[in-house]
């Protein structure tokens, strides 16, 4: 069976309701996320199966997220039971090869992304090692992540390379939603787009980042109708705050890189990397759309 060519979390179509719902997972919200789209984050893997369970017919899981900041791949066990489940897996390391690929044969089989949020020499590393085997792979990049040469090698993997392979992300997920008159950022990948992903605690507070829940910086609490929030104005605000920095004259703006950042790198920005390695990635996905627009144009 042919892998999708985008990230799982992106959707072709929205659902009914046009916002996801990103939740911590707690069994008394259950009954609050009937009828919507909802990315679970779990505490514990085997979660997944009994969510799957229990959950109302009516809600939509998009995907389930685990996180462990110290595992390794050898340290948790996929289960086959998942089969189409949309899992992502946040994980320290791949660990060794000897030791895990049994594993990675079973997650051929499964609609799973594997991201890794350790040392970035080593995150990237596994992650090309997972995309050789046409796993959905991919690093974290946070905002003080030092953009060093291996992240430019396995972004250059990631467009360029002629060999079979599965995306990378947050390239994957930049590449999806970027069409040449937009912006994007790395944030994308971590559900962060107020056109979409909505975060959501336990007492239905809103805000459109899970730092942001845990700073308590909600745009909403509690409201009424689940299914009505697009129209709410803060979320208007928050798809047109990128406009504040041009407003400012932040150093940011005038970066010609700006359209696949957005001054997501602001706090390291003298470092000087950020400009260098944000530009090479907004040449990479648009070679990459201009090289499949002149593949769908060439036909007998």
């Amino acid at each position: 069976m042919k892998r999708s060519t985008h990230p799982r979390w992106i959707q072709t179509v929205h659902p009914n309701n046009s916002y996801i719902f990103v939740v911590k997972h707690d069994w008394s919200m259950m009954y609050r996320l009937r009828g919507l789209a909802v990315v679970f984050v779990v505490n514990q893997l085997d979660d997944i199966l009994r969510i799957e369970q229990m959950k109302d017919p009516s809600t939509k899981v998009m995907a389930y997220v685990f996180e462990d900041s110290s595992a390794s791949m050898e340290s948790i066990t996929p289960n086959p039971e998942w089969k189409n489940l949309p899992v992502i897996l946040y994980l320290n390391r791949l660990g060794q090869y000897r030791d895990v690929h049994l594993k990675i044969e079973m997650l051929k089989h499964l609609n799973t992304i594997v991201i890794f949020t350790g040392n970035i020499h080593q995150a990237c590393k596994d992650a090309q090692i997972l995309s050789s085997l046409n796993i959905h792979s991919g690093i974290r990049i946070a905002q003080d992540t030092p953009l060093d040469d291996e992240i430019l090698d396995l972004m250059t993997y990631s467009f360029y390379s002629v060999a079979p392979h599965a995306p990378i992300e947050p390239f994957s997920t930049m590449n999806v939603y970027y069409h040449g008159d937009n912006r994007v950022s790395p944030a994308l990948a971590n559900f962060e787009n107020p056109d979409r992903y909505i975060h959501m605690d336990k007492d239905c507070h809103l805000a459109f980042s899970f730092d942001a829940l845990e700073r308590k910086e909600f745009f909403e609490e509690n409201p009424d109708d689940l299914t009505l929030i697009g129209a709410h104005p803060a979320i208007d605000v928050a798809k047109h705050a990128w406009q504040s920095m041009f407003i400012e004259s932040h150093p940011c703006s005038f970066c010609p890189a700006f359209r696949v950042c957005q001054g997501f790198f602001e706090t390291v920005r003298e470092q000087g990397n950020c400009r260098r390695v944000m530009l090479e990635l907004l040449e990479s996905i648009e070679f990459n759309k201009n090289n499949n627009k002149k593949m769908e144009q060439c036909q007998l």
